[in-house]
């Protein structure tokens, strides 16, 4: 006898044996959906294109994503939503986000940085600022052991990071 595959819900057809699909169950057995998911606090850091994108991907996955920006741009997407143009599927998305200027008494699930090394060394008092479970770096980090313990010791609120690009680098010293 042929071993039966585990059912993958996600795929489109996966040779799932549906003998066991029954009447009573179809009516009774409630599936899991996306709004089943905890809905997850999300701060992107900056709404540059990466940043503004990634902000539009969290949102589409049903996260509560907020956007940390400079003032006039942070007046903007509350005003007019972040607005995306996607230029090969010839539409333009409008986003509701929460933006602000300052996290300070803020928390959240999941933090993104998505900047260059170079800012990112001129942000780190402000990312020291964050108060999240999770910090992400989305960059092309040079010294990710400098700047992870650099953040662990003046970030009492940042509990885990991760670097989304990294390189090393032997010399990279952080000063304050």
């Amino acid at each position: 006898m042929k071993k039966q595959k585990p059912h993958d819900p996600l795929a489109p057809y996966d040779g799932y044996d549906e003998r066991e699909d029954v009447e009573w169950k179809a009516r009774n057995v409630r599936l899991a959906s996306v709004n089943d998911r905890k809905k997850r606090k999300v701060l992107v850091f900056g709404a540059g294109v990466i940043g503004a994108y990634l902000a539009h991907v969290l949102t589409e996955a049903g996260n509560d994503v907020t956007i940390l920006a400079r003032k006039e741009r942070s007046e903007s997407l509350n005003r007019n939503g972040l607005v995306i143009y996607h230029h090969l599927q010839r539409k333009t998305t409008v986003d509701r986000v929460n933006a602000v200027t300052s996290v300070e008494g803020l928390s959240f699930d999941v933090a993104f940085v998505p900047m260059p090394y170079h800012k990112i060394r001129q942000a780190l008092s402000q990312i020291c600022e964050l108060n999240a479970k999770l910090l992400i770096l989305v960059g092309n980090d040079l010294a990710p052991a400098e700047i992870e313990s650099y953040i662990h010791e003046h970030a009492p609120g940042i509990r885990k990071i991760l670097f989304g690009f990294h390189l090393q680098r032997k010399s990279a010293k952080i000063s304050e």
